[in-house]
């Protein structure tokens, strides 16, 4: 039986951009870590939270989420390139599909600012497939460059949020960059080409680097930055929400819809709308 897919409707599609664009920086490149909307394969501890059919929710929700999470990395009108990094080689063409028909590209983003490959290194070890990624940039990209890399189960991140990091990066104060998540993780972490530190590759790689999926990631990241020397900034960044259970979701629904309640939205964020979009989901799916 075919697996189901979640399909992001044309109503919630995102433009990535409107208005000024300024000319990108070849130096500047986000990726983004991405599953396809498999019901019952993504985001199985928030599955288990909403009912009987909540493997079909968990995944409408994670779609809405990533379509959201690529819009806003596309609205950095500075980045040259966003990089989708997709869990399973053999799902290349059904992901580039997927993205283009739920991303809505204006003439002035461009498909041509997206670039797929396909996640390597040890499947069970997020760090090696992270720093791989980054290998893969720093090898394709000619010029020196930054990256950004983000997930996708990341509701409140912004475009401002990616240009902030790589004004960090810019600073000579910073090697690393990282965004705190509220669960003691990291919902971004950025770098330049640093393949030559044992320092920074210990970050990801190593008897030093964290115990994913564990709320000491940020902590044990910070220690072993310190024990490489690495420069890294950790509270230059907003600290926002991942979503992996339902009671993450419930949290994050209740703080957005206090904040709105409150006029305290980003005013002219260009991100208000696809974050109403992904608000209603989320109400819808916790229903």
């Amino acid at each position: 039986m075919e697996q189901e897919r979640v399909a992001w409707s044309s109503s919630g599609h995102v433009s990535p951009s409107s208005g000024h664009v300024s000319s990108p920086s070849p130096s500047r490149h986000v990726a983004v870590f991405l599953r396809l909307p498999v019901s019952g394969q993504v985001k199985t501890r928030l599955m288990a939270g909403l009912g009987g059919d909540g493997a079909a929710r968990a995944a409408r929700f994670y779609g809405a989420c990533a379509v959201h999470v690529l819009g806003e990395a596309l609205r950095c009108a500075s980045v040259a390139c966003v990089w989708v990094f997709y869990s399973r080689a053999e799902e290349g063409p059904e992901v580039e599909a997927w993205v283009r028909g739920s991303v809505a590209f204006s003439a002035n983003s461009g498909g041509n600012r997206v670039r797929f490959r396909a996640q390597r290194g040890d499947t069970a070890d997020l760090g090696a497939k992270m720093w791989d990624a980054f290998g893969e940039v720093f090898s394709e990209v000619n010029a020196a460059a930054n990256v950004v890399l983000v997930g996708t189960d990341v509701p409140g991140v912004r475009s401002r949020d990616l240009e902030g990091a790589f004004s960090l990066l810019e600073d000579s104060e910073h090697e690393v960059v990282v965004g705190p998540a509220e669960d003691g993780g990291y919902w971004a972490i950025g770098m330049g080409d640093r393949r030559d530190s044992e320092g920074v590759r210990g970050l990801l790689i190593g008897k030093r680097a964290p115990v994913w999926s564990t709320p000491c990631v940020l902590q044990d990241t910070v220690k072993a930055a310190a024990h490489g020397g690495v420069k890294l900034c950790v509270n230059g960044m907003r600290v926002l929400a991942d979503i992996d259970t339902r009671e993450d979701l419930e949290a994050w629904v209740h703080s957005r819809e206090h904040a709105l309640e409150g006029d305290e939205g980003d005013e002219g964020d260009e991100g208000d709308e696809g974050d109403s979009a992904l608000l209603s989901v989320a109400r819808d799916v916790l229903s």
